[in-house]
């Protein structure tokens, strides 16, 4: 910065009616990076007025002062500090470098790109799985960069940090093919709380593992879960559960002994996902599988069908818990039909079609019918805000009952097809 380009700058600095006028000259040489655009003022004082004025060589008599930078630049040029460029005496004036922005936005592309390439030549030090990874989330802009330049945009060490930490964990999940989440992150971390899926670590992760696992990022805890759980990470294994009726469950040596006496006792029991941790296989004693959304109808049906040693259920007690899916993964692998049954309402709607859509060849619905409906109408009225969850439901063997819902505006339970559910299982098994 020249000594005359100083000089020039504290001419203007000492007269403070120049200061809006410069501040708007530095804003419009930062958008166009050039001598273009115009200054306006309004509400001028009779100082800034003056002064503008006089160096213009304009007469400004009304509220507005307006005049372009190229006028700006060339009454300039008519002072004896004609070799002082604009952008000098912005510089001088401000007392720091005039970037404009369209090379601001360049330098920091520039800076971004460069923090990628640096990314991808680590992805090289990760391993095949990691490293893939990494290379997938640069490439397609998938899997984890959204969440990946969020962080850079705080700190591009950050970033790398927080990458770093996953890859840590991604390799000690290799090494600890179970674990629990707090453990996990007090072995890479130290901090029992590094991965809790609010931290950045944590939704990192979780994108690595979608990755992995080539699904899509969970829409809700349920999913996440089983994500979680086929990844070989533990979280909360004991409040996801599910209640069984005749189902045999099957280690990798033999049949596990607890649920054995449970199922030759004719007796119903809960299973949690730490139950399920080493169970292999599943095996019903009936012919089918029937799925049951409500607790108080599985109990019913418990003490209607004591006798009966050959009938095979399940209950979900409301939505489908990770714990229920795993248990249906294993007995639809290995063929059996689901029949499912809920209540007649915008939620129960939804499990239904997730359990169709989840078992396409297997799930059958089992009296969700609109007759079915009808039978099991009760005085609840459903909420408006209730009844616009009925759009996400699309599959075709819902719609009657949709509507019907829809028109009808109250909800149905099960307990009123006790009678009918009871005797359709001890004719069918």
């Amino acid at each position: 910065m020249n000594d005359l380009a100083q000089e020039c700058a504290a001419y203007f600095q000492s007269r403070p009616a120049y200061l809006r006028a410069f501040r708007l000259l530095r804003e419009k040489w930062k958008r166009y990076g050039r001598t273009a655009g115009w200054v306006k003022i309004s509400k001028a004082s009779s100082a800034e007025k003056e002064a503008l004025g006089g160096f213009l060589n304009r007469d400004f008599s009304g509220d507005t002062v307006s005049f372009t930078v190229e006028q700006f630049e060339k009454a300039l040029r008519e002072t004896r500090f004609h070799t002082v460029s604009l952008p000098e005496l912005l510089e001088a004036y401000f007392q720091e470098p005039l970037v404009s922005t369209k090379k601001m936005r360049e330098k920091k592309e520039a800076e971004k790109e460069e923090f990628l390439l640096r990314l991808w030549k680590m992805a090289d030090g990760f391993g095949a799985e990691a490293g893939s990874w990494i290379r997938q989330l640069i490439d397609e802009k998938k899997y984890g960069y959204q969440m990946v330049m969020l962080e850079y945009g705080k700190s591009p060490q950050a970033a790398k940090e927080t990458i770093e930490t996953v890859y840590r964990a991604l390799r000690q999940l290799r090494v600890e093919p179970s674990i629990r989440m707090a453990v996990l992150g007090a072995r890479v971390t130290r901090n029992p709380h590094a991965f809790d899926r609010n931290t950045a670590a944590g939704k990192l992760l979780i994108h690595a593992l979608c990755y992995s696992q080539k699904t899509t990022f969970p829409r809700h805890g349920e999913e996440l879960l089983m994500l979680y759980y086929h990844a070989g990470i533990r979280p909360d294994d004991i409040s996801s559960f599910t209640s069984i009726y005749g189902i045999r469950l099957f280690t990798a040596q033999a049949e596990h002994p607890a649920y054995r006496e449970f199922v030759q006792k004719g007796e119903p029991c809960v299973v949690t996902l730490f139950n399920l941790g080493e169970i292999k296989r599943a095996e019903a004693v009936g012919h089918r599988v029937y799925v049951l959304e409500n607790q108080m109808v599985f109990s019913h049906i418990c003490e209607q069908l004591t006798e009966r040693r050959d009938i095979s259920f399940i209950c979900t007690s409301g939505q489908v818990k990770t714990a229920s899916w795993l248990l249906l993964d294993l007995l639809t692998q290995a063929g059996y039909e689901i029949y499912y049954s809920g209540d007649f309402d915008p939620e129960g709607l939804m499990i239904a079609e997730r359990v169709l859509r989840r078992y396409p060849r297997n799930a059958r619905l089992w009296h969700m019918g609109p007759e079915d409906y009808i039978t099991a109408l009760s005085e609840e009225v459903i909420s408006d805000r209730r009844l616009q969850g009925l759009a996400q439901i699309q599959l075709p063997c819902l719609q009657e009952v949709k509507e019907a819902i829809r028109q009808n505006g109250h909800a149905g339970y099960q307990e009123q097809l006790l009678l009918v559910l009871c005797q359709e299982m001890r004719e069918n098994g």
